[in-house]
C-alpha cells in the first residue's frame, strides 16, 4: 500500500529541506532538480545584467547673466537573475534628456530597466538622473532620480534633492547672483559621487563621478554628473566646470558677445549635459542651450553555451562580444529602443 508521503512502501520518504531520501524515493528536492533539468535554460542559467539610465539635460543660460547648472548622471544597477521559463527577458534603454533654453531647467534622463519577460519587466530598473537647475524655473523635484542636477546661479542648490539611495548623488549649488560678475552653475551629482559641493568663485562646479562596473570584463565608469557653466573675460577671468568622470559633459565657457551652449553627455555612459552660460554684460550677451543627457545602456551577461536574438527597435552596435577574461560568457550591450530577447 502507498504512504501518506505518496512514495511506494519503503522508508519514510525526509521531505523537503534534506538532501537524501531513502533509496528508491524521490523527495520534493529531487523533483524540483529533475523539472529543472528537463529544461537547462529555466533555472540552470543565471543571467548577470547591468542598467545605465540617460543623464539630465544641462540647465539653460539666460541674457541677463543667469548660467545654468550641469545634468545628473543616470542612476546605475547591476545584479543576477535565473533564466525565466519563458527563456525571455525585457530590455529598455533610457535616452538622454534634453539641456534647458533661457532660463529653463534640463529635462530628466529616461530609466534604463531589465527582468523577465513578461512578467518582472523592470526587476532591475536604473532611474534618469535630474535635470540642471535654470533660474528661479528651477528644475521639478523628481522622486527616485539618479544623479541630481546642478543649480543655477542665485537659485537655492539643489543639495535638498538627494540623488535615489543607492543610484545617484546630489548635484552642487551655484555660487553668486543673477546679473552678477561672480555668478556661476553649479554642477550635476553622479552615479557613484556628489558634485562639487558649491561652485568656487571664479568656475562653474565639477560635476560628481560616475560608478564603475566591470561587467564586460574591463572596468568602466558610467554615469558621471554635467559641469556647471561659467564664463572668462579680462574683467572677470574663470574656467568652466567639468563633467564628472563616466560621460559627463562640461560646463559652458561663455565670452563677451554671446552666450555658450553646454556640452552633451556621452551616449552610451548616461552622463549628465553641460550647463549653459552666458558673459557679464548687462543686460546680456546671448542666451545658451544646456547640454543634452547621454543615454544610457542594458548590459546582458551569459554562457557562451546559449545564443541571444532580438529585432528593431532593439539595437547593439558591436553585437555579441566575449568577456574579456572569461571566453566561456559572452555580453550584449544594448544602446537604444525596448523590446524582448529571447535565449536559445
Amino acid at each position: 500500500m502507498g504512504r501518506k508521503n505518496g512514495s511506494i512502501i519503503g522508508k519514510n520518504n525526509v521531505g523537503a529541506g534534506v538532501t537524501y531520501n531513502a533509496s528508491g524515493i524521490w523527495g520534493l528536492n529531487n523533483v524540483q532538480e529533475f523539472n529543472n533539468d528537463s529544461n537547462p535554460l529555466q533555472s540552470a542559467i543565471k543571467l548577470r545584467v547591468m542598467c545605465q539610465a540617460g543623464g539630465g539635460g544641462g540647465g539653460g543660460s539666460r541674457t541677463n547673466e543667469i548660467r545654468g547648472g550641469g545634468g545628473g548622471g543616470g542612476g546605475q544597477v547591476e545584479g543576477f537573475f535565473l533564466m525565466p521559463p519563458t527563456n525571455e527577458i525585457y530590455v529598455e534603454v533610457g535616452s538622454g534628456g534634453p539641456g534647458g533654453s533661457n532660463y529653463t531647467p534640463g529635462a530628466r534622463g529616461g530609466q534604463s530597466n531589465v527582468g523577465p519577460w513578461p512578467q518582472n519587466s523592470q526587476l532591475f530598473r536604473a532611474e534618469g538622473g535630474g535635470g540642471g537647475y535654470g533660474y528661479n524655473g528651477y528644475s521639478p523635484t523628481y522622486s527616485g532620480q539618479g544623479g541630481s542636477g546642478g543649480g543655477a546661479n542665485g537659485t537655492g542648490g539643489p543639495s535638498a534633492r538627494k540623488g535615489r539611495y543607492g543610484q545617484g548623488f546630489p548635484g552642487g549649488d551655484g555660487s553668486g547672483y543673477p546679473d552678477s560678475g561672480s555668478a556661476r552653475g553649479g554642477g550635476g551629482g553622479g552615479a557613484g559621487g556628489m558634485a562639487e559641493l558649491t561652485a568656487p568663485p571664479t568656475a562653474g562646479g565639477d560635476g560628481g563621478a560616475g560608478k564603475a562596473s566591470d561587467i564586460t570584463g574591463s572596468s568602466v565608469i558610467r554615469g558621471g554628473g554635467g559641469g556647471g557653466s561659467s564664463y572668462n573675460t579680462p574683467t572677470y577671468p574663470g574656467t568652466t566646470g567639468l563633467g564628472g568622470p563616466g560621460g559627463g559633459g562640461n560646463g559652458a565657457l561663455a565670452s563677451i558677445p554671446s552666450g555658450r551652449d553646454g556640452t552633451d553627455g556621452t551616449d552610451g555612459l548616461g552622463g549628465g549635459g553641460g550647463g549653459a552660460g552666458t558673459a557679464p554684460q548687462t543686460p546680456g550677451t546671448g542666451s545658451g542651450t544646456g547640454g543634452t543627457g547621454g543615454s544610457g545602456c542594458v548590459i546582458v551577461r551569459f554562457p557562451s553555451s546559449i545564443s541571444a536574438s532580438y529585432s528593431s527597435p532593439l539595437t547593439a552596435p558591436q553585437g555579441t562580444q566575449t568577456v574579456s577574461g572569461s571566453p566561456t560568457e559572452r555580453y550584449i550591450e544594448f544602446r537604444s529602443g525596448q523590446g524582448p530577447v529571447t535565449f536559445s
